[in-house]
């Protein structure tokens, strides 16, 4: 061969074995399971996976699944299989194995660096694509979500370790082989304290054991930190005692210049640990590889032990806790189980579900057309043992075609539960439900008038009748902006015992950009009193403050209960026991404010704030706009559920195109606990509804579908990845998630 074809080869196999990545091969036993390709879209991109199934086992029965994540360069399922022996010890075990395949063979590790030049792949949400692969695994029935496990090798290696920082409350164990801690990581407080396995060679000379630069051929690709202070984050991050315990193996093979020493990070009687292999001597390389050694680029190989089979044995001595989807950011009693499960028709889109005030009765919208503007409201029952619909699609009573923003909500008087929106030509209809599947509809004398949105009726379970607010457009119907061509909103309401006669209580006008002031701090009922809640403009910061108007005094018109300089996003009002309460996200942040004064002396007192908080351990890199606050009662115990999401390109991008969380706050604990309810992974969830069952919790709430988004009014997909507007939303599937509490001290 001539000297330049050597270059060429030599350089062309370094590459592949740039930033710690590996492309030794090792022979194994032969398996007889079966291989399935899979696909996924986000980002915009299509993403690869396969899943082995092992031989002999049942298909439908939940397993533990182990990933296997690649070097850097990039290795298919099959060669992966065949260099790991994987899908061998799957068959014997009984789990599956996943093998997924970074964009251009590269997983964003953390470094900032890979080997693709200048289009370096820091852009793309690799932990995303493993939570989606989890969901949909778990979603099919098929994955044991207490035993998901990831081994990755090289730069799949550093992959896994931020997976374990960023996904380590979806998985059980981690194991990285020839891999140090991205420098760029080092800050980062992982998720939950997860049972890890290194396996380091001392002469690897790609993968610094001292830490520093990964140098392949002279080049740099990203620093990363010791061995010893990658073992030490994670001893640190699962609070273990910093002495390990040691053990020398056998050395099986004299010829292969190398040996094993084993350290152990655990505590008695608990199952959490980090375990260390050091390869003294060894490169980079799997040990136990059948593969030729390649000592010149490599460093040389250990044969003393199969690596596969230790991480597997370590594997299977660790599952998930608690319970799947869940977080704490504080220690303490609180939730003992929880149960995540999609709810209803897969293919429905159920847009603004809401709950009659004595939990019995669910009033949605559907959209049926091509777009999601035009729809049907209906309404269904809870059975209260299980939280399941009646009938399971939610479609009980068919009451009367809407348009989204028209569309029913709830309310409650001495006669029970009812439900008032506008057919598609403005005409205002109050139904009673009677049953899941039957209901009286009357349509109330009210001239009819298509530019009507946000229609609410109170909740006065102590009088008959009630009142109900409107938004009325200065032009056409939709949301309160400049692009639908109105240049003011205004706030009106009508008493159910004259329903005749329209009263204004406030206009406002549109701003060039953005959304009216009552349209930021949302228009709503106080729960349990006919005081309405919205945003208004301060004269003096220029911030949404929040004004009431109480429909029980209208002489005494709007006043201010709120000014301190923040603008308040979607404000709740509540009575709740002995005091009222207001709810607000802060400032288009993650922060919420509570403000509460006593319920009996509520004209002579000002609203003061009494507590702020925000998610403690977000999974979302920039959490913002914390809203859709549902507070609660359980016992004497104040709680509330809230959402908050990746922080996006306004309201509707923000709201239902990026990641979410839902969170429960227990706001009697001092300080506030908090848990992550859902999603389960990354997912665009939204408006959280919860019904309390004694000492159960169901919380329902919708996640965007992007892969059938409907546009409100146009005629393009739109998919992860693109910008949500008003024009443009995705389809809206309904989960709950299920949470038993324990019982309050």
């Amino acid at each position: 061969m001539r000297p330049i074809a050597k270059l060429v080869m030599s350089l062309a196999l370094a590459g592949l074995l740039l930033a710690g990545l590996f492309i030794v091969a090792l022979v194994s036993g032969q398996a007889s399971g079966s291989f399935e390709r899979h696909t996924l879209s986000l980002q915009g991109r299509e993403r690869t996976y396969f899943v082995y199934h092992p031989r002999d086992r049942q298909a439908t029965e939940a397993k533990p699944v182990v990933f296997v994540l690649h070097g850097g360069g990039g290795a298919d399922a099959h060669e992966m299989a065949r260099r790991t022996g994987m899908n061998s010890i799957a068959d014997r075990e009984g789990f599956l194995v996943v093998y997924p395949y970074g964009v251009d063979g590269q997983w964003n590790d953390g470094r900032g660096k890979t080997f693709r030049g200048a289009n370096d792949n820091t852009n793309v949400d690799d932990v995303g694509f493993i939570s989606a692969i989890i969901d949909r695994l778990i979603q099919s029935g098929i994955a044991d979500s207490r035993h998901i496990y990831v081994v990755g090798l090289s730069n799949g290696g550093m992959m896994t370790y931020r997976l374990g920082i960023e996904l380590g409350n979806r998985l059980s164990a981690l194991a990285a082989i020839i891999a140090n801690l991205p420098a760029n990581l080092a800050g980062q407080k992982p998720v939950r304290p997860i049972p890890v396995l290194i396996m380091n060679g001392t002469a690897d000379p790609m993968m610094p054991w001292d830490g520093g630069p990964v140098r392949v051929l002279g080049k740099e690709y990203g620093e990363v930190l010791s061995t010893a202070d990658t073992v030490q984050y994670w001893v640190r991050a699962a609070g273990l005692a910093e002495q390990p315990e040691t053990r020398r193996l056998e050395n099986r093979s004299s010829d292969d210049q190398s040996t094993v020493e084993v350290e152990m990070y655990r505590e008695s009687q608990q199952p959490l640990e980090v375990v260390l292999y050091r390869i003294v001597g060894g490169g980079h390389n799997l040990p136990g590889s059948q593969t030729p050694d390649r000592p010149a680029l490599l460093g040389p190989k250990n044969m003393d032990i199969n690596a596969m089979e230790e991480v597997w044995s370590f594997f299977k001595s660790h599952e998930l806790d608690s319970p799947e989807g869940l977080s704490r950011s504080a220690p303490g009693q609180g939730i003992r189980q929880a149960k995540i499960e999609p709810v209803g028709d897969p293919r429905a889109n159920y847009s603004n579900i809401e709950f009659t005030a004595d939990g019995r009765f669910m009033v949605w919208f559907e959209g049926t057309d091509s777009s999601s503007t035009n729809g049907i409201v209906w309404h269904c029952g809870i059975d209260p043992d299980t939280g399941n619909l009646v009938p399971p699609d939610g479609r009980g009573f068919r009451a009367f075609e809407s348009t989204l923003w028209a569309r029913a909500n709830p309310g409650y008087d001495a006669e029970g539960p009812y439900y008032v929106g506008a057919d598609r030509d403005g005409n205002l209809l109050l139904v009673r439900p009677v049953s899941a599947r039957e209901g009286r509809i009357t349509r109330l004398p009210t001239s009819p008038d298509p530019r009507r949105r946000a229609i609410y009726p109170t909740n006065l379970p102590d009088r008959r009748g009630g009142f109900v607010f409107f938004i009325q457009n200065e032009r056409t119907p939709g949301a309160g902006t400049r692009a639908n061509g109105n240049a003011w909103v205004e706030l009106q309401y009508l008493d159910l015992a004259e329903p005749t006669a329209i009263r204004r209580i406030e206009r406002q006008d549109i701003p060039r950009l953005g959304f009216a002031p009552m349209d930021v701090g949302f228009a709503r009922w106080m729960r349990y009193r006919p005081l309405i809640t919205y945003g208004a403009l301060s004269r003096q910061g220029g911030k949404v403050e929040v004004r009431g108007f109480d429909a029980d005094h209208p002489e005494r018109g709007a006043r201010d209960l709120v000014i301190d300089g923040h603008t308040k996003i979607d404000p709740y009002g509540a009575v709740l026991g002995s005091f009222e309460y207001i709810f607000a996200g802060i400032d288009a942040t993650a922060t919420s404010h509570i403000y509460r004064r006593p319920a009996d002396r509520r004209e002579a007192t000002p609203f003061e704030l009494w507590m702020k908080f925000a998610p403690e351990s977000s999974q979302l890199s920039k959490p913002s706009l914390a809203q859709s606050h549902e507070p609660f009662l359980l016992g004497e115990r104040l709680y509330t559920v809230y959402q908050v999401n990746e922080q996006g390109l306004g309201f509707f991008d923000t709201t239902f195109g990026k990641p979410g969380e839902i969170w429960l706050a227990d706001l009697g604990a001092d300080p506030v606990r908090q848990w992550r309810i859902a999603p389960t992974g990354t997912a665009p969830v939204a408006e959280p509804e919860p019904l309390v069952s004694g000492n159960r919790i169901r919380v329902y709430y919708n996640q965007a579908e992007f892969d059938d988004a409907v546009p409100v009014s146009q005629g393009t997909e739109t998919r992860v990845g693109s910008r949500v507007d008003a024009r443009s939303l995705p389809r809206l599937a309904l989960y709950r998630v299920e949470l038993l509490m324990a019982s309050s001290r």
